[in-house]
Parts: C-alpha cells; structure tokens; sequence
C-alpha cells in the first residue's frame, strides 16, 4: 500500500492536516479511516503468519526453549505491526532497538552475537521451508 499514489497522498495530507495544515474533505477522511483499516487487518494477517512461522521453528528446535533468552519473538504494535526480536531482556512495551540503547557495552557485545546467530537460524529454516526445490522440481541453487 505504501506503493499507492493515493495512498501517498491522503497520508501526506492528513500528515499536513494534524500538523495544522488545511482540513481534508469528508470524503477523504473517510477514505483515509478505510485505508488504516485496511492496513491494520493487512498488518494483522501478517503479524499472525509471523507468529505461526516462530511456533513452528521452534517446534523444529529442541536446543533452545522458546523461554530462552535468545528465543525470538514477534510483540504486536498499535497496528498490528509486527518485529521480530528477542524475546526476553526487553521491558514489556519497548521497542528492541530502544532497549538496546539501555545496554552497558559490555552486554551488547554479550548480547549481540547469540542473538545474531538465533536470527540467521530463523533465517535458514525460512529459506529451507520456501526456497527449497520441490519434489519434481530442478534444484535451483547455481553450481
């Protein structure tokens, strides 16, 4: 949707318009109210196929508890927007990244290298679940 000139366009204005720009029309405003409907059911779709592809790696995984400290997670935002992170060393509400600026050097160079090697894991089982050569199919990977 962020591709859609009237999207862009009706964002740009209501942007404007909370910012004490001139008023959208009433026709617009609710086009805007549909759009971020629209987003936010789009969001949560996205969010819950997230939360299904975590539970199944895991599943898959039993060298790490997804009580772990470096288990990943997917918190929800006010939009159904969706990040995977760690899961646990963050505050219930706070952005990862904003938490991370909390942390001594000591525990980003602690942290960040077990939490690296739990993305790229994830980041394996995503290719080798979606990328993978199917049964019949040439194995596509170059030589």
């Amino acid at each position: 949707m962020d591709n859609d000139p009237r999207y862009i366009e009706l964002k740009d204005k209501f942007r404007d318009h909370t910012k004490g720009g001139p008023a959208l029309t009433p026709a617009e405003m609710e086009e805007v109210q549909r759009l971020q409907e629209t987003i936010v059911e789009e969001n949560k779709k996205t969010y819950n196929r997230l939360v299904e592809m975590l539970k199944e790696f895991y599943e898959t995984r039993l060298d790490v508890p997804p009580s772990s400290k470096f288990a990943l997670s997917v918190p929800r935002g006010r939009w159904n927007d969706a990040r995977i992170q760690p899961s646990s060393g963050i505050p219930n509400g706070i952005r990862y990244i904003d938490a991370m600026k909390s942390w001594s050097e000591q525990e980003k160079r602690d942290n960040l290298q077990p939490y690296r090697d739990e993305m790229n894991r994830f980041a394996d089982f995503l290719r080798s679940k979606f990328f993978s050569a199917r049964p019949g199919q040439p194995d596509s990977d170059p030589v």
